[in-house]
């Protein structure tokens, strides 16, 4: 399969199980129905962000680039961390902070290519 009909493919599946995640959690009593109009504006904005994101991603597999690519949107959990601490004030575990040191340093080995 070509890799930009994998990653459209994949994005339908994901966003297929997702809806169906949010309509059982809404059929439970825990679902949309919690929403303000605001906050169901940026989960649109995030969803749209979500898909570029991913979109970018496969696109870059597609074309070649994939290792460079896959280190960044891997490093996502570390930055959702970093941001957690530094902007949010939250504690950090000590396998958070391992899962950063080991993004970075895959991010690092990664970006050097052929060079080691």
């Amino acid at each position: 399969m070509e890799g930009d009909a994998a990653g459209i493919t994949f994005i339908f599946v994901e966003g297929f199980i997702g809806t169906t995640g949010l309509v059982i959690a809404t059929m439970c009593g825990y679902g949309l129905f919690e929403l303000t109009v605001s906050s169901f504006f940026m989960i649109q904005l995030a969803s749209i962000c979500g898909f570029l994101a991913l979109l970018c991603i496969f696109i870059s597999i597609a074309t070649g680039t994939a290792g460079i690519a896959l280190s960044i949107f891997n490093a996502n959990g570390a930055i959702q961390t970093a941001f957690s601490y530094f902007v949010l004030g939250q504690q950090i575990t000590n396998g958070q902070t391992w899962g950063i040191v080991l993004a970075l340093i895959g991010a690092c080995t990664l970006s050097l290519g052929e060079q080691i």
